[in-house]
């Protein structure tokens, strides 16, 4: 499928900086990050699901679905959070996968959200 990709299982990752962030800043980063990867995991399953003939208003009625969007809006509010911090501009910096995989993961969720209306269009 031209959704697969290869996304690191690695949870964590050395960040050097010069003025470090606080040691439990960069924990919850981390930890974020690894959240992010696994949802990223979860939207590749929901987008082969699909391409194995599960009907798309099934899937998003799913609790499993359901769960991980709780778990995605969940990362969004920590995120947001973070870069409205002081640190903001150091985080952005320090760990430019989060907001890469932020993206990644809203644009996993418009493909599998898309699948719906194409349905309800056919």
């Amino acid at each position: 499928s031209p959704w697969r990709r290869s996304v690191s299982s690695a949870c964590s990752s050395e960040k050097n900086s010069a003025s470090q962030l606080e040691a439990s800043v960069q924990a919850e980063i981390t930890a974020l990050e690894c959240e992010q990867r696994t949802l990223i995991e979860a939207m590749y399953a929901f987008i082969a699901q699909l391409d194995h003939g599960v009907e798309a208003a099934t899937l998003l009625c799913s609790s499993e679905f359901t769960s991980v969007l709780g778990q995605l809006a969940d990362l969004q509010q920590r995120q947001r959070t973070f870069l409205s911090s002081p640190t903001s501009k150091q985080i952005r910096e320090q760990y430019p996968a989060m907001l890469q995989q932020s993206r990644t993961l809203i644009e996993l969720l418009d493909v599998v959200t898309a699948r719906r209306q194409d349905s309800q269009q056919e």
